[in-house]
């Protein structure tokens, strides 16, 4: 138990410390992946947040050592103590703001260092010697000095390898709902915007991958039109003679609250994923009032319609509520788009829609003002896109509806499997339960 644990310093349980802090080498559009302190958050690496350096550069610059499997990284600027392990499917360089640790096998176990580092333990030690006010930061010897209970290695490894496991199946899941979202775009792009099957029955051939009954909605020819060549039969409309749109609710800051229990769920900018997807975290909650026209429905998707700056990172993209969140209302930083009666649309067809492609560039070409850039609702009604036959628009629902509810479900399951690594977290680095109460804990959840 921790009692009989003995307290140790960081320092005296490593046996490496990798650190280029200080050294800025010059980017490339290419080459080797450069890791920042904006690279690492809640406990993993983002692999969209990296620059590049030249392989020459990264020759040249290396000469403190090469991060390994096993090590962990540490942020020591802005922000302060964001823990991650170092990814090792590719060549990486760290720089700027982290350093990368690497324990002592005889003495401490690659996976309890990391769980060690990201309890609430040493995150308050960090917090209480953080300096500066504009930019927080800590030094070298702050985190090197940072003191701990260590159990056996044994103990350790039991430890570090349970919360792995939780860790490694939070990454499962999301890395099939990555495959899952492709494989809905995939779809999209090749019956909606490449024409695959039309073009395949032009060559007298039958879709790829599609029964009979599905590759009869299909016509057998091109034909020109506004938007170029589109399936016979097809049309070119304005998006208002499909879409319902409505810009959401501006609600008042005093209504805000902490949680479900206080409120409902109020979708907001922030619920809209960078190029498109619900994003969980963005989720606010609300307690006062709202017009019952702004109310959330099953279906809905939300359209971010303002941004900082003119990158168009969010302005445009859609994302659809999750179907257990389908209440509460939007906000008013975001639009609601359904299908109008008596239209060809689908939600899921909406969805795709405002993901990628033409259609959103032409929604993001309506976009304007200095600082803060908005999106008009002339940018929701005015772009045109090739509208399909409601019977193939629903088709693509039907097979893309179970992709969805499974995402949603791993989703779900993300949420709870995290919850119960943070509870548990604490509780076993103090020893305060064994790894057997903990076993047993998770069966009966």
């Amino acid at each position: 138990m921790s009692s009989e644990w003995p307290v140790v310093a960081l320092n005296d349980v490593l046996s490496t410390i990798i650190d280029y802090r200080g050294k800025t080498p010059p980017k490339s559009e290419t080459g080797i992946a450069v890791l920042t302190a904006a690279s690492v958050k809640d406990g993993r690496v983002l692999k969209d947040k990296v620059s590049y350096i030249s392989q020459e550069t990264y020759e040249k610059v290396t000469t403190r050592g090469f991060p390994q499997e096993g090590d962990v990284l540490i942020t020591t600027e802005a922000p302060v103590g964001e823990v991650a392990p170092f990814p090792t499917d590719k060549t990486y360089h760290i720089t700027r703001r982290i350093m990368a640790l690497r324990g002592n096998g005889d003495i401490i176990d690659s996976d309890f260092l990391l769980y060690a580092l990201l309890g609430p333990h040493n995150q308050s030690q960090l917090e209480a010697c953080t300096r500066g006010s504009t930019v927080p930061r800590v030094l070298k010897t702050d985190i090197t000095g940072l003191e701990f209970s260590l159990p056996p290695l044994p103990v350790q490894q039991q430890i570090g390898g349970f919360l792995a496991a939780i860790d490694a199946k939070i990454g499962l899941n999301s890395r099939t709902n990555q495959t899952l979202e492709e494989m809905a775009q995939a779809i999209f792009k090749s019956w909606f915007v490449d024409f695959d099957p039309v073009k395949a029955k032009m060559n007298g051939e039958q879709p790829e991958g599609m029964d009979a009954a599905t590759a009869s909605l299909f016509p057998e020819k091109l034909v020109e039109s506004e938007l170029g060549l589109i399936p016979d039969g097809w049309s070119v409309k304005e998006a208002k003679s499909q879409l319902d749109v409505l810009r959401g609710f501006s609600y008042k800051g005093k209504g805000l609250v902490g949680s479900l229990d206080e409120g409902v769920p109020m979708h907001n900018l922030n619920s809209v994923l960078e190029g498109g997807g619900y994003k969980y975290a963005g989720l606010k909650f609300y307690s006062e009032e709202f017009k019952e026209k702004f109310a959330i429905q099953e279906g809905d998707v939300l359209v971010a319609n303002t941004e900082q700056g003119h990158n168009h990172l969010l302005i445009g993209y859609g994302a659809m509520v999750p179907k257990h969140l389908a209440h509460g209302f939007f906000s008013h930083h975001t639009y609601r788009v359904r299908p109008k009666k008596n239209s060809n649309m689908t939600p899921e067809f909406i969805e795709r829609l405002f993901g990628k492609g033409r259609f959103v560039r032409q929604v993001q070409g309506f976009t304007n003002g200095t600082t803060v850039n908005m999106l008009p609702t002339a940018g929701m009604e005015m772009p045109k896109f090739v509208v399909p036959p409601k019977a193939l628009a629903q088709k693509f629902s039907e097979l893309v509806k179970p992709m969805k509810a499974m995402i949603e479900e791993n989703h779900k399951s993300n949420i709870e499997l995290a919850k119960l690594r943070d509870t548990l977290l604490p509780k076993l680095l103090s020893g305060e339960i064994e790894l057997g109460q903990t076993e047993q804990m998770v069966e009966a959840s």
